[in-house]
């Protein structure tokens, strides 16, 4: 969208993004699948924004590394209790280098697709390739596109209303690019924030066939974090992908 830019989410978003979400539904489940599939570590986050699911991870005994493109992010990481004993450092995932490989990387809740090309998001395929140990593990949890619900290529949305709040969520489909553009608006007396974020949707299918051309296969799939099925009517997915011997 017009004024939207790679540090934008980070800038909007962080004052406020802990506030938002404090018990999200996902943080506890996600944390403890993730430690499973750790091993022994260490662990690289994709997007750890304020630490979330990376600070639960260090508590629980694994050396834990993560990147973000915003040094606003990372400022409200660095604030928070045990944070220093996460490692983090300012990078576009998009395409990164990394000096240590791990036997997982993970990126949640969508963040993947903020990439907003088939360039980036196979770019960071690639990349994640380079970086896993032998027998490493890339987890990417991603919503399942469903377009069903623009009409005329966007959407309105009521997510909360008071007496001293309005939240509103706005949509516009870009059809030609896989984009959605999404601006979360919250009226209150004191004034009105506007919090935007946009998205390339990618379906299973052609993130399997990214992660294949950047040197990854697939080798689980679930429906949510406690391992639900994935179906054909499931709205987001945790796929699980390892490096291919050749492309290491």
């Amino acid at each position: 969208m017009d004024g939207y830019h790679l540090d934008t989410y980070g800038e909007r978003w962080s004052p406020v993004f802990d506030d938002l979400a404090p018990d999200h539904p996902d943080t506890r489940a996600s944390a403890d699948r993730l430690l499973v599939w750790a091993a022994s570590g260490p662990v690289l986050e994709l997007g750890i924004g304020t630490g979330r699911v990376a600070l639960l991870l260090a508590e629980g005994g694994l050396e834990v590394h993560g990147i973000d493109i915003s040094p606003a992010m990372l400022a409200r990481l660095a604030t928070k209790p045990g944070a220093d004993a996460v490692t983090a450092w300012t990078a576009d995932f998009a395409d990164f280098a990394c000096d240590s490989r791990y036997s997982l990387v993970y990126v949640l809740a969508s963040t993947f697709l903020m990439l907003l090309t088939e360039e980036q998001q196979f770019g960071c395929m690639r990349s994640v390739a380079r970086c896993l140990l032998p027998d490493g593990l890339f987890v990417l949890e991603a919503e399942v596109p469903d377009l069903r619900r623009f009409e005329d290529g966007q959407f309105v949305r009521i997510q909360e209303m008071r007496s001293d709040l309005v939240e509103l969520l706005l949509a516009r489909h870009v059809p030609a690019v896989q984009r959605i553009d999404y601006q979360r608006v919250r009226i209150k007396a004191a004034g009105i924030r506007l919090l935007p974020v946009s998205y390339r949707y990618a379906g299973p299918v052609e993130l399997d066939e990214m992660a294949a051309a950047g040197g990854l296969r697939l080798v689980e799939r679930h429906g949510g974090w406690q391992g639900e099925p994935f179906e054909s009517d499931s709205r987001r997915h945790v796929s699980v992908y390892t490096a291919d011997a050749g492309a290491r």
